[in-house]
């Protein structure tokens, strides 16, 4: 989920990147599938209960692409309130206390942190639950579950990193906390949430 500035507009782009196999001459082929949503759609998201996570979790993503490049046409507009939030306990069952979901909101790493997500757990499930916490502010946060060695990290709040990923090392040496999910028993207690509005994000990526 990143936000991206053009001109005066603010438009939400929720992205889902996968492998597609292998192109014609045999090597590695990967498929990007973007859906944007302008900043007037997100207070009925709001109020439908829908998070980004939510959207990224529902929405049927293209797995291969066969057709001619060609623009959509209207009829295949992507209604978001279409989609349903789903309940989740994804914190409970991977760290025994629920109330570990509002650490990504605790005021050391709601401007930015690194979450170490074991192997077979989605991350989306853990963004999702997370953002339930705030709702209000639950489409200012920008975040990846999967940070690629070319991305900015300034452009995301939340990060989810694998135990094995060649940039832990990196995160661990930042100044953003780093929630290592792995070990449970070494997160601190979240406390109470603040309502106070999100500072502006560390970055937001501009188109002029």
């Amino acid at each position: 989920h990143r936000t991206i500035t053009v001109g005066n507009g603010q438009f939400h782009v929720l992205s889902c990147l996968r492998d597609a196999g292998s192109d014609y001459t045999g090597r590695t082929n990967h498929i990007a599938h973007h859906l944007i949503a302008e900043s007037g759609e997100i207070p009925a998201l709001v109020a439908a209960g829908l998070t980004p996570a939510d959207i990224l979790l529902e929405m049927p993503w293209c797995a291969s692409w066969t057709d001619r490049p060609r623009f959509f046409n209207p009829e295949e507009e992507v209604d978001l309130r279409s989609m349903s939030p789903r309940p989740s306990c994804a914190w409970e069952r991977l760290t025994g206390n629920a109330e570990f979901a509002r650490l990504p909101w605790s005021p050391t790493a709601r401007r930015g942190c690194y979450l170490i997500i074991p192997p077979g757990v989605d991350a989306r499930e853990l963004f999702r639950e997370s953002l339930r916490e705030i709702m209000t502010q639950a489409w200012e946060i920008p975040f990846t579950t999967s940070l690629e060695p070319s991305d900015d990290v300034a452009d995301f709040r939340w990060i989810g990193l694998s135990p094995a990923s060649p940039l832990r090392s990196l995160a661990e040496a930042s100044m953003r906390p780093v929630l290592d999910l792995l070990q449970p028993a070494s997160l601190s207690a979240p406390g109470s949430l603040s309502t106070r509005p999100v500072a502006e994000p560390v970055h937001a990526a501009e188109i002029p």
